[in-house]
């Protein structure tokens, strides 16, 4: 689906305050991922908005268990109504070289902590899901 990712209001109020420019959001497609506890995004797209890490947590991936940044920070759907997330907790990932069957660069996982707030729908046979909240 697609997102945008911004950085999180506090820091966009601080620029604000110093009269530095708010970086625009960061533009691609998430990918719902019923088997992430956490929501992640992709480390470069932080890195390109200037966000810092606020600390490192230990993820269990199908490769063993590693160290991954933590971010602050925002998603929004546009062209949904779903509402505008603010994070204290964003995974850093690498989702290098992640496309969409239709070629579209994924640039954020949506877990299991946004997906909690919402009812899931899943056709198979049709190969479409339905967020409802």
């Amino acid at each position: 689906m697609p997102v945008h990712v911004e950085i999180p209001a506090a820091l966009a109020y601080q620029l604000e305050e110093i009269g530095e420019p708010i970086p625009a959001p960061a533009v691609g497609y998430a990918l719902v991922d019923t088997g992430a506890s956490t929501s992640a995004v992709d480390d470069v797209v932080l890195q390109q908005l200037r966000v810092l890490p606020i600390g490192v947590t230990l993820v269990s991936t199908a490769g063993g268990q590693v160290n991954q940044p933590r971010y602050p920070g925002c998603l929004s759907f546009p062209g949904t109504h779903l509402p505008r997330l603010e994070f204290t907790r964003l995974l850093g990932v690498d989702l290098t070289g992640y496309r969409t069957d239709e070629g579209r660069t994924i640039i954020a996982l949506l877990g299991r902590d946004v997906l909690r707030n919402f009812v899931l729908i899943y056709n198979g046979q049709d190969a479409y899901f339905t967020l409802a909240f």
